[in-house]
């Protein structure tokens, strides 16, 4: 309740400090209707409620923004849908919150103290959070991709720079002085980024330091394609930089987004790593999210896919697999989202998940 308080005093400080306050917001909540192994089960859950502000000054050289989210599972029993040990739809009860404020000095550079948000400076294109979007009450995002670098910020308090001496080329720096502890460490701890967007697409370097000795830290290559027509094409390169531990394995990925039409398009991502110890350790990836427009307001989706993993040269592989279509019924904005889920793998003992989730989404 005193976040809530500091966060409402917040509120009416900016209203009158700045000239320009937003104030915005979201509820998301889920249900499954259905679902699970042996046992048929169901659960709820409130997936997002949040407000948020922000505002600057007439000059638009000072701001701040502030976020709070509540969040808790209304009863039921939680299903683990992609095998993980974890459960998909539900989340811990309690309140977060995020906020930083800024100030620009200049044109060519902004300097943020702490949480600027979710996925900042992402290079991650379709493969992450856009694959499916605000669907994730019903999609299975079970599968990570981290050939793509997903960002910084989050839940972590920083030290953020961001410089753009030509339109054409950012240069992102953030440093987690929030953490404590030695400058040194701090600066291990670096996330920085350059970011070159041309007429064809986009190209970017990004490097995220850690604190410890295993490794020296991991690099991606990040290069966004725009040269066909109605195609975008992400590639991306993730390398870690090897500390103590050696023989590090290297990631490897695509994502594309495909319109062919007013009603149809697709969305395809791959993800490989390899290489490293031990020998014939592999990872694959592969989704596929075909969609097509019904009416103005309904939209159908098939979300698909396929993983391959093997433990070293000795082992079986282990292939999984996710069966998802889903609906979504546009309101000009809040949507209702229904679907069907269904995945498993090849490994012994494991069976197969189902379940029938809806949900509906709104923001303000």
């Amino acid at each position: 309740m005193r976040k809530l308080f500091v966060a409402l005093l917040i509120l009416s400080v900016m209203g009158g400090a700045f000239a320009q306050v937003s104030v915005g917001g979201g509820a998301e909540a889920s249900v499954v209707l259905a679902g699970g192994g042996d046992d048929i089960k169901g659960s709820g859950s409130i997936d997002l409620a949040r407000i948020a502000l922000s505002g600057e000054n007439d000059a638009g050289t000072f701001g701040g923004y502030v976020r709070a989210d509540f969040s808790g599972a209304i009863g039921g029993i939680g299903v683990d849908i992609d095998n993980d040990g974890t459960d998909d739809f539900t989340m811990p009860e309690g309140l977060t919150t995020k906020a930083h404020a800024w100030w620009k000095p200049i044109d060519q550079l902004k300097i943020i103290i702490g949480q600027p948000g979710d996925g900042v400076w992402g290079k991650d294109g379709v493969t992450g959070w856009g694959f499916t979007g605000p669907a994730k009450q019903v999609a299975i995002e079970g599968y990570g991709y981290n050939a793509f670098f997903g960002g910084t910020g989050g839940g972590t308090n920083q030290l953020h720079f961001e410089i753009k001496p030509i339109d054409l080329l950012g240069i992102n720096i953030a440093l987690p002085y929030f953490a404590g502890g030695k400058v040194e460490d701090i600066f291990k701890g670096i996330t920085a980024q350059v970011d070159v967007n041309l007429d064809f697409g986009n190209i970017a370097l990004s490097y995220q330091g850690n604190s410890g000795n295993a490794t020296n830290g991991d690099l991606y290559l990040f290069v966004g394609l725009n040269v066909i027509s109605n195609v975008d094409l992400h590639f991306s390169g993730h390398f870690v930089l090897p500390g103590d531990v050696k023989d590090q394995q290297i990631g490897a990925g695509l994502g594309a987004e495909i319109t062919i039409s007013d009603a149809f398009g697709l969305k395809a991502r791959l993800n490989a790593e390899f290489g490293g110890k031990p020998e014939g350790k592999l990872g694959l990836l592969f989704d596929i999210l075909p969609y097509f427009t019904v009416s103005d307001s309904l939209k159908v989706f098939a979300n698909l896919g396929i993983s391959v993993n093997q433990a070293d040269k000795n082992a079986d592989a282990v292939i999984g697999y996710i069966v998802n279509p889903y609906i979504q019924i546009d309101g000009g904005g809040p949507a209702f989202w229904a679907g069907f889920q269904l995945s498993g793998t090849t490994a012994s003992g494991s069976k197969a998940k189902w379940a029938i989730p809806i949900g509906i989404t709104f923001g303000f």
